[in-house]
């Protein structure tokens, strides 16, 4: 879940084993069925989720007696089916909003770093903070609850902690100009520098986020989930 909502899954069903019963309830099983072919279909009725083929695994191949041109068959298979989340919601609904927030709140560093203005800078600031951080509780309920930073918490808390520096360079601009005897002129343009660059910083970052961002390879997954397994088979979903 670390890529989310990048993330692929991986879903174990495990051993599956065919065989002939007498009935669909009975605990034991007269003999094997000898499958020659097989074949997984993957499909998802949830709507966040798009399905991939499943990944099919032979436990046990069984030959023909002693006919070398028959047909193999199995009777054992290790199933794993693959799941993609789809993104178009959470880039939409969480990082576009999130830009428009962050974009707005650093137009103030536009003003005037003059004690007529530092108040109306601070304001705005402190605003866009408290929205951020409002707006990443109020979406709780659509991000996993992991006990580590996913990619999306790492880009929320990333923007709060760009609206806390633009604030802080509020004070020392304030104070540069104010006390220090600093030109205006040249704070003012440092500022509007800095306000063009944290702009294309993060429309830039929303745009590789929404279109470039890659996904793990399902062969990268596969080799996490068999490495959790042994290290801890008791803890796996």
């Amino acid at each position: 879940m670390s890529d989310f909502p990048f993330d692929r899954q991986v879903i174990n069903l495990e051993l599956m084993e065919f065989v002939w019963r007498d009935s669909k309830d009975a605990d034991t099983f007269d003999y094997s069925m000898k499958l020659v072919f097989f074949r997984v279909t993957t499909e998802s009725l949830l709507p966040e989720w798009d399905p991939y083929p499943a990944k099919l695994r032979v436990d046990q191949l069984i030959t023909t007696g002693d006919r070398h041109d028959g047909p193999t068959s199995a009777s054992r298979f290790q199933v794993k089916l693959r799941v993609e989340r789809k993104i178009r919601f959470f880039v939409i609904q969480i990082y576009f909003v999130t830009l428009l927030i962050v974009v707005i709140t650093t137009f103030p560093l536009a003003l005037p770093p003059t004690k007529d203005h530092v108040g109306t800078r601070l304001s705005a600031y402190g605003t866009g903070v408290l929205t951020l951080v409002a707006y990443k509780y109020g979406i709780a309920e659509s991000l996993p609850r992991v006990p580590y930073q996913t990619y999306t918490d790492k880009y929320l808390v990333h923007q709060i902690i760009t609206v806390v520096i633009i604030a802080v360079e509020a004070l020392i601009a304030y104070h540069l100009v104010e006390n220090a005897g600093a030109d205006e002129v040249i704070v003012r343009y440092l500022e509007l520098i800095g306000l063009v660059i944290i702009v294309l910083l993060w429309i830039c970052f929303f745009v590789y986020t929404a279109k470039f961002k890659l996904r793990a390879s399902w062969q990268h997954v596969l080799k996490n989930q068999e490495s959790n397994m042994q290290t801890d088979p008791n803890n796996y979903s």
